[in-house]
């Protein structure tokens, strides 16, 4: 009994550490929303957190990660002149310490800085702490300033199927622009797809962090 419950344990190891195999799992949540170069005028550009790393020493200054595109496709699309405002949400790392800068702090930072964009068009939220409540909280400026509940939602192509059935839910008109998309649609481009590797089993964990993302949103209600 032992010796088949360590085989099964192996096999799913191995599966979700293949490249082949976690990149169409990837492509399953990428492909709900396809990029789109164009928009209607909306209220605001909503710009979900995640995007960086506060300046935590050694860092000076604050830092992007991998999803760091987001920052770039909201500063994109406001210039295009598809929003007046953007709306940036995320609070403080649960694993940082209080001093420490949020998301949207680090966003508004990077915004303004390096896009060139005014900080009076950003308006922060640095309270949230999870997508959901980054909804909520549009939820509430869009009703204190009596907007139409019409947006450009951004944030990542993996994360944008749970964003926007979360903001639909309140009762907004969600326009998805999905950016930082990391799966291929040649599979068999991919040299050594069958060979079990790290960045593949992170890949397959970051599709299941969705997945039960969207179970677990599913059982509170939010979606």
């Amino acid at each position: 009994m032992a010796s088949w419950l360590i085989g099964i344990s192996l096999f799913i190891l191995l599966f979700f550490s293949m490249p082949f195999f976690s990149n169409i799992l990837l492509g399953y949540l990428e492909s709900q929303y396809p990029a789109q170069e164009s928009f209607v005028k909306v209220p605001a550009i909503v710009l979900l957190g995640g995007a960086g790393v506060p300046p935590v020493p050694p860092r000076v200054y604050p830092e992007f990660n991998e999803a760091g595109d987001r920052i770039f496709h909201a500063a994109r699309l406001y210039k295009k002149g598809y929003a007046p405002y953007i709306i940036l949400t995320g609070s403080k790392r649960e694993n940082f310490l209080k001093e420490h800068t949020g998301d949207s702090d680090n966003n508004a930072y990077f915004l303004t800085e390096f896009c060139g964009i005014d900080s009076s068009v950003l308006i922060l939220d640095n309270n949230s702490a999870n997508t959901y409540q980054n909804a909520a909280f549009t939820n509430k400026i869009f009703n204190e300033r009596r907007w139409d509940k019409r947006i450009i939602l951004v944030t990542s192509a993996r994360h944008m199927h749970r964003s926007v059935l979360i903001f639909r839910k309140l009762g907004f008109i969600a326009y998805p622009a999905p950016t930082d998309f990391n799966s291929y649609t040649n599979l068999f481009s991919m040299r050594y797809m069958f060979f079990p590797t790290a960045d593949a089993l992170k890949t397959s964990t970051t599709v299941l962090h969705e997945l039960y993302g969207i179970a677990g949103y599913s059982i509170m209600g939010w979606l």
